[in-house]
């Protein structure tokens, strides 16, 4: 029987190495430190991986990730192992309590950002015992994925979590569109009638739509003290976000958002008192130095953080998964706990790149 309801796990700097702190409603362990260099290395290896199927499934007319799935277990498990290697005796004994503990416990890992972990890919299991995978959720037995309900949050958090439900007719919404590669996505999408009507239905909500950073800039002014619904759909390359597809050499802030840009734009002050969710659909918009802005602006006052990919997924996934998203918060009255789960059920294996950097109990209700 497992000993705990739930686990946290604090992770801060300390010069080279990483503090983690373990605790749970029962017991808190002492903290321990591990060396950053090798938990940054490990991640960047499980990354790797998961690029090369995010590949697979933008190239491959029968995309399949069971031929990568003992790579990437290869990779977790060396990222599970930085995790732990230390001498003391705390490293050991969470250890050994993790494959205690019920399915699917929820795990809220609290990070000050200077090491992005791809969380959900750290694997506690025995490479050698893999069975052959089926091609379901079930496959991915040993990863943290199928052991937890990972929760992320920064360390700096200062909006207080949701404790009731946010009145829809306060809710605005506004959408910066990559325009090309939204359109594409969108006409890819209008033979499925039903994703069809929920991103219109979303698409609905003022104060809309914006394809350039002056005019987000403006529109996100008319809406910085409302409570509302911020979403991204851009091209990262890990420190810019991009709107359009332009060459380097005439690229503009018009269409170009670095790190600076994105704190600066999109911080609110510090007496507001709105609720604003994100959600940013980038090219790993959950790693690089671009994670480090969106975590700082939203775990910032009026935010309850963001939801984020490890990986590029095409932007046809990208676009239907942030439309059922969006649509089950807006439409539904569903939490980021509800849907989350139930999208990452409903559109495996996809669905697994996506982190929830949010409070779980975000909901908007009428």
């Amino acid at each position: 029987m497992s000993c705990t309801s739930y686990l946290q796990l604090s992770v801060t700097q300390q010069g080279d190495e990483l503090k983690l702190t373990w605790s749970g409603s029962r017991f808190s362990f002492s903290p321990y430190c591990v060396n950053a260099k090798r938990v940054r290395d490990a991640s960047l290896e499980v990354r790797t991986v998961l690029d090369s199927i995010t590949s697979e499934y933008k190239s491959s007319p029968s995309p399949d990730y069971r031929g990568f799935l003992k790579a990437l277990a290869r990779a977790g498990e060396k990222l599970n192992a930085a995790l732990f290697f230390a001498e003391s005796g705390s490293a050991e004994r969470i250890k050994n309590l993790i494959p205690t503990l019920s399915p699917r416990t929820p795990l809220n890992i609290f990070t000050d950002g200077f090491v992005q972990v791809p969380w959900s890919f750290v694997f506690g299991g025995d490479v050698r015992e893999l069975p052959d995978p089926r091609g379901a959720l079930d496959d991915f037995r040993g990863f943290w994925t199928e052991m937890f309900k990972i929760r992320i949050r920064f360390n700096q958090m200062q909006s207080m979590p949701c404790d009731k439900p946010i009145s829809k007719r306060s809710i605005r919404a506004l959408y910066a569109l990559h325009d090309q590669h939204f359109n594409s996505a969108r006409r890819q999408l209008k033979s499925d009638i039903n994703i069809d009507k929920k991103l219109a239905k979303v698409l609905e909500l003022p104060v809309g739509e914006t394809t350039d950073w002056e005019d987000c800039r403006e529109k996100w002014g008319e809406i910085i003290d409302n409570d509302s619904i911020l979403y991204i759909f851009g091209h990262s390359d890990g420190e810019r976000l991009f709107l359009n597809e332009v060459p380097a050499s005439t690229r503009s802030d018009k269409y170009t958002l670095d790190t600076n840009d994105f704190v600066v734009l999109f911080q609110k002050g510090k007496t507001t008192r709105s609720n604003t969710l994100c959600f940013i659909n980038g090219c790993r918009s959950a790693d690089g130095s671009l994670g480090d802005g969106f975590l700082s602006v939203t775990s910032g006052v009026g935010f309850h953080g963001f939801i984020g990919a490890e990986a590029e997924v095409s932007n046809t996934f990208a676009t239907q998964y942030a439309a059922e998203f969006l649509y089950g918060i807006l439409e539904e009255g569903l939490s980021v706990e509800d849907i989350f789960e139930q999208l990452r059920v409903q559109h495996f294996p996809l669905s697994l790149l996506y982190s929830c950097f949010a409070d779980p109990g975000f909901q908007v209700a009428e």
